[in-house]
């Protein structure tokens, strides 16, 4: 099988380029022969063909021109990137991210079965920013691209989100993995969280968006938790980047609850360092208000850690995590949150436990391996599909 995965935006990195890298990987690893197409950066040089540290090739392809407005940029494709992709003859063409003026080349460019992973893009709350040029973009997109594709959604909520703006879309569903990096690193044996009746850990780790992840939900929670808990000494943690002057944002909100000497600020943490805290934390907490999956609180899963997610984040509404003991899965309101916080705290041990047992099954629920062999079923499915009810494109 020969698959193609369309990300233009690969080379500026990011959680979505790790997703792509890592489900090109784990495809070629099972015998697939895979190419990512990307554009390329000016700050990148070389041959267009190039190999990765993970063994998959890339193909960068020069932008020509740009048309466009802010983050809706349509970017040029010379005639001879055009015939060195045509040739390459994908079976499957993979897509990535959305509302990306590049992803309306690929109708024209490749006669075979495509897939699209939105990667969050028709959450109502992203879905609602910049409306006017989306709504341009959208219009145009279902006349030349979303009816000849079939959808990949990172979770059953982010496939609800796809349904509620593409009635008729054909989709499936899939997680998002860890980086092989990441997974290797909390596989390293390390200290382990020691709690005591009166000291507890709660951590949280992402950029410091503090509308989108709901930090200030989080942080007015923790307040309530503290008040309601006079008998535990409870610290909170965050880890990540500054985003749009959230940190200060934050610090300011914690001096007026009364809690600034409790919420401790990490700053960036690398994968080890990450890893790390992971594992010497006692409880982790997902809030956002809109996230297609939350990479970091499977991360959380993986090392071990019991988890309180809100129901706005996409790998809670899998069935397979939100039935585990060691998962709170709760409705937004800060009042739901600091319950959950109150409890989990007086119960952490046994849910401490809990989340070791459950460790090896989220592992293989989230491993690439398993995704890879996920999706090129979901492939193969499409082509036996096509092959029986439409003519071959090819």
């Amino acid at each position: 099988m020969r698959i193609l995965h369309w990300y233009p935006n690969l080379l500026g990195g990011g959680a979505v380029a790790n997703a792509v890298r890592g489900l090109a990987s784990a495809q070629t690893s099972l015998g697939a022969e895979v190419l990512i197409a990307a554009a390329r950066s000016r700050k990148v040089s070389g041959r267009r063909m190039t190999g990765s540290a993970d063994g998959v090739r890339i193909y960068c392809w020069k932008p020509m021109w740009h048309l466009g407005k802010g983050n809706l940029i349509l970017r040029g494709l010379s005639f001879n990137d055009r015939q060195q992709l045509i040739a390459w003859l994908p079976d499957i063409v993979h897509i990535h991210g959305e509302f990306n003026p590049d992803n309306l080349w690929v109708p024209s460019l490749f006669k075979c079965h495509k897939v699209l992973s939105p990667h969050g893009a028709f959450h109502p709350l992203v879905f609602g920013k910049n409306r006017q040029w989306k709504k341009i973009y959208f219009a145009l997109a279902k006349r030349v691209l979303y009816g000849k594709v079939a959808f990949h959604a990172l979770s059953p909520l982010e496939k609800s989100h796809i349904l509620s703006v593409i009635p008729q879309a054909k989709i499936y569903i899939c997680p998002d993995c860890l980086s092989p990096r990441m997974e290797e690193y909390l596989s390293e044996r390390g200290d382990s969280a020691v709690s005591s009746s009166d000291f507890i850990t709660f951590f949280y780790a992402g950029r410091l968006d503090v509308f989108r992840k709901a930090l200030d939900r989080l942080l007015c929670a923790f307040a309530l938790a503290v008040q309601r808990l006079p008998d535990k000494n409870i610290v909170l943690l965050l880890a990540g980047r500054d985003f749009s002057g959230g940190q200060r944002s934050l610090q300011r909100l914690a001096i007026t609850l009364g809690i600034e000497a409790k919420v401790k600020f990490l700053g960036h943490l690398d994968e080890r360092k990450l890893a790390s805290t992971y594992r010497r934390a006692d409880l982790y907490l997902q809030l956002s208000r809109n996230d297609a999956f939350g990479l970091s609180a499977a991360e959380a899963m993986v090392s071990g850690m019991p988890v309180i997610l809100a129901n706005e984040v996409g790998i809670g509404s899998y069935d397979e995590i939100k039935r585990l003991p060691c998962v709170a899965v709760v409705s937004s309101g800060v009042e739901s949150i600091a319950r959950a916080m109150i409890h989990a705290a007086r119960h952490l041990e046994p849910l401490k436990q809990l989340a070791q047992e459950s460790r090896a099954r989220i592992r293989e629920f989230l491993s690439w391996r398993r995704l890879g062999m996920e999706t090129m079923d979901q492939y193969q499915a499409l082509f036996e599909i096509r092959n029986v009810s439409d003519s071959p494109e090819r």
